[in-house]
């Protein structure tokens, strides 16, 4: 009894660690990778600080990584002892399921103290540090972050132009720097150098500038144009200290643990010192910890019997029913939430509500399980192929291969498309594919929930809303795990098949693997053409409505064809600005325009007007109830102001054609509409080198899926005897290692320092190089 108790907790624990791996790294969104690549290419970052951010997201991972895995672990062990009749062994020995729950209770127990410690303690203590971490990064990273020939407007209040700088992007020629914080009388500074510095201590970024003269106009007052010369000066440019209290509460209470927070939550005086809004808050907090802790418990008690039942499904079966039992907890989970956010039950009970259903069911399956109730449910329940032998669908006549029609039924073999081989093949490869890009999906959907749980709570959000964001979501979803999703179905399907002989039974009857293999790569390559009619046709426009409904969600309104404020570059030394922009009428309201000489960068000229309009007629800019100020070394002059009623500018030349281009998004172009964008942006001066990269990455993303195969084909082959389990954790290390290559090759493109064509194609041409040459080396 000991023996068997001690190889089921070995077994729970291998498959658990597997699915915290998987889990894991899926929870890792591309996003936060793509960041911390993108900071680390322009030598703002060190490889320790990598590392240590890594670590602090890792808590907040585990959080949810933890349970699925448990109840994962648990699911693919007894459906595995089910599926093998080793459940029924046990129980014509004399042994009970009760007998089993020991070693269960025992690794249930042990994970759920380690989730307590990491929800209660290493989660907060992690978040907290980070965020002081990222307010430092932010500070090193602008530096280096800053664009040359772009409009920033990622500082508050404040919009920086760069025309030129030096090799190492520290000092800086031409800066234009317009301080927004009034509105009604902006302040506009030109200066001919200038560089950033960077004062850690106090979290804030210095902008010095030397021979240039601040500009201060208000609009109201025909020609009040203020002029401050200066040979040196120095401007507050960013903070990185928090500045929002409501803000700061919220976060403060995430990153204290659970001690803390217990300690400040029931004694009067912090009572008092919250609303009644902010106490709740911290109490659902509170309880939210131990209930996630406790989650670890629930699942084991489900995981137990329902793996008993799964007897035909195997650890495929169990690997689906942890999904839906997490998926249906969570959302429970968000309910619970939600009612003790809106005060309709009390704040402690919230978080335990999806804990206490759960429960009541588990101790019902567990006292069912003995008594043999749900025994039959799952026995028709089969979603993955058993890759039984696929010859076993041909007669004893067919396998009887005599000298005489060898050659010819090896013939028909090879050539004849397609044969019971290969449907046997591509049915098993989709479908494991789709089981695996449906198991990703729900576990991305459950993590995105949860990250914008506070918003949908804080916001009322209309659960409508939050459907169709995750409905436009999909397709963006599906783009991203494809790859993935193929490469974990070819080497757990592959290595099933060398793990049961298969793959010597195909040899020994004359079929090489290269034939195999062909049939992988077209249905690879169809997959590959599917992904590129969704990048094309399905999602640009759902991109566009997923970003909207996120906005919304987020309680912004949603993205407007263009913002409010606007800065563009013109044709010449002439920079524009304006309020808004009717695209349809060609007019502008509060439109100003400054020219600027090009050696000096002084400003030699500034029109205001409060409309302008596009007469057809003339084919110019008609300038409404405004002035122009000229000025002379920078000065202005007192002969050189004209109030404007009504005029044409004959020296603005840009028709409204030019005011119409916006830099898009890529993700919601199709490539035909990316690539004349690049085109028409880079006529006009834009910074068009990432959307160039973003361009090949139209065409290569959508072979990765063909660049997975080559690799996971050879990979499956040579190790496949060591089970499907291996296949997985192999997948996720090819996997990661294919995901950081791509995004540092992105990263290299877009600062400029390798050819975008390069950067898009690098990840394949090296993957795909690799897989060539191992395929070229197994023995087929």
């Amino acid at each position: 009894m000991n023996i068997l108790k001690r190889s089921i907790f070995i077994e729970i624990v291998g498959s658990f660690l597997l699915g915290s791996l998987v889990f894991s790294t899926i929870l890792v969104t591309n996003e936060i990778t793509r960041k911390l690549i993108e900071t680390l290419v322009q030598e703002t970052l060190t490889f320790k600080e990598v590392g240590v951010i890594f670590l602090c997201i890792l808590p907040k991972i585990l959080v949810f990584s933890i349970p699925m895995a448990t109840l994962l672990g648990i699911l693919v062990c007894f459906s595995r002892l089910s599926a093998d009749n080793e459940i029924t062994a046990m129980r014509s020995s004399g042994i009970s399921i009760q007998n089993l729950l020991s070693p269960v209770l025992i690794f249930a127990i042990l994970v759920s103290l380690f989730a307590l410690l990491n929800t209660s303690y290493l989660s907060p203590k992690a978040s907290s540090y980070l965020a002081g971490m990222i307010d430092q990064i932010a500070i090193k990273s602008l530096n280096t972050a800053i664009r040359i020939g772009v409009f920033e407007e990622r500082f508050p209040n404040r919009v920086l132009y760069i025309r030129d700088s030096s090799p190492d992007k520290r000092n800086w020629t031409g800066i234009f720097l317009a301080d927004l914080s009034d509105a009604e009388n902006p302040i506009i500074t030109f200066s001919k150098k200038g560089h950033l510095f960077n004062n850690l201590n106090n979290q804030n970024l210095l902008l010095n500038l030397t021979q240039g003269a601040s500009y201060e106009a208000n609009p109201r007052e025909a020609g009040a144009v203020r002029v401050i010369s200066f040979d040196r000066t120095t401007i507050p440019l960013y903070s990185a200290k928090r500045t929002t209290p409501a803000r700061e509460t919220k976060e403060n209470i995430s990153e204290l643990d659970s001690l803390e927070l217990y300690s400040k939550l029931y004694p009067k005086e912090f009572k008092k010192g919250l609303n009644s809004v902010d106490y709740r808050q911290a109490t659902i907090e509170f309880n939210r910890r131990l209930a996630l802790s406790f989650a670890v418990l629930i699942f084991a008690i489900l995981g137990l019997p329902l793996g008993v039942v799964t007897r035909q499904g195997g650890k495929s079966l169990g690997f689906i029913i942890s999904l839906g039992i997490f998926l249906g907890y969570f959302i429970l989970f968000s309910q619970g939430l939600r009612l003790a956010e809106g005060g309709k039950i009390p704040a402690f009970l919230g978080p335990w509500l999806a804990n206490i259903v759960s429960l009541i069911c588990g101790l019902l399956l567990l006292l069912s399980a003995d008594k043999r109730i749900f025994w039959g449910i799952f026995n028709r329940t089969s979603h993955l192929p058993r890759f039984k032998n696929p010859f076993k669908f041909l007669s004893s006549e067919q396998l009887k291969f005599s000298s005489e029609n060898f050659s010819r039924k090896e013939q028909k073999l090879r050539y004849s498309i397609p044969t019971i081989l290969d449907l046997y093949v591509i049915k098993g490869f989709f479908s494991l594919f789709f089981l695996v890009i449906a198991s990703f999906i729900v576990i991305f959907i459950v993590f995105t929930f949860f990250e914008l749980l506070s918003d949908i709570l804080e916001h009322s959000i209309d659960p409508l809303i939050v459907f169709n964001y995750f409905l436009f979501l999909v397709p963006h979803m599906l783009l991203v795990m494809v790859p993935f999703s193929v490469l974990v179905a070819i080497l757990v399907q592959f290595s099933l098949l060398t793990r049961t002989s298969q793959i010597d039974a195909m040899k020994s009857c004359g079929v090489s693997l290269y034939r195999v293999a062909t049939t992988i790569f077209l249905m690879t390559l169809l997959v590959s053409i599917s992904s590129f009619g969704i990048q094309e046709y399905v999602s640009p426009l759902a991109n566009q409505k997923q970003d909207d409904l996120r906005r919304m969600i987020k309680g912004r309104s949603p993205q407007t064809k263009r913002p409010i404020k606007q800065w563009m570059m013109g044709e010449k030394e002439r920079i524009f600005h304006y309020n808004f922009f009717d695209d349809e009428k060609n007019v502008f309201n509060k439109i100003s325009v400054f020219d600027f000489e090009k050696e000096t960068f002084s400003l030699k000229q500034m029109i205001f007007a409060e409309n302008a309009y596009w007469d057809e007629m003339s084919s110019r800019w008609i300038f409404e109830k405004g002035w122009t100020q000229g000025f002379t070394h920078g000065r202005p002059g007192r002969n050189q102001f004209v109030a404007i009623k009504s005029e044409p500018m004959k020296t603005i030349n840009e028709d409204p054609a030019y005011f119409k281009k916006e830099v898009k998004p890529s993700s919601q172009m199709s490539y035909m509409d990316l690539r004349n964008h690049v085109k028409d942006l880079k006529q006009s001066g834009f910074d068009v080198v990432q959307l160039s990269v973003a361009l090949h990455r139209k065409l290569s993303f959508p072979l990765v899926a063909l660049t997975m195969s080559m690799i996971a084909i050879p990979f499956a082959l040579s190790t496949g005897r060591r089970g499907s389990l291996y296949g997985i954790g192999l997948s996720v290390v090819i996997g990661i290692s294919y995901w950081v290559l791509q995004g540092f090759f992105e990263q290299l493109g877009s600062a400029g320092r390798l050819e975008p064509f390069l950067a898009a194609w690098a990840p394949n041409l090296i993957f795909g190089g690799c897989g060539i040459y191992l395929l070229f080396n197994i023995r087929t």
